[in-house]
């Protein structure tokens, strides 16, 4: 997977998915629980507000968890053309 941005990569990127609650629970923006996740190898840890992808990591488990302050760009969700 490589995301591009105008005239330069990006390895951060926030995906929309945020641990709230009490329980730190994953569930997308829109409010919808998360099925399956792409953890990075420290796991899950469910400390901190907002997760993003790394695409400096090599394998499908790319997801790190992070304080929502960090300056990372956003992947939105847009339909297909047809």
């Amino acid at each position: 997977m490589l995301i591009q941005t105008v005239g330069y990569l990006v390895d951060r990127v926030w995906i929309g998915l945020r641990l709230s609650g009490t329980n730190q629970v994953p569930a997308w923006e829109d409010g919808t629980p998360l099925q399956t996740g792409f953890w990075n190898m420290g796991g899950e840890s469910r400390t901190m507000g907002c997760v993003y992808v790394d695409q400096g990591v090599k394998t499908e488990d790319s997801w790190v968890n992070a304080p929502c302050e960090l300056l990372n760009n956003w992947l939105c969700e847009k339909a297909m053309v047809s």
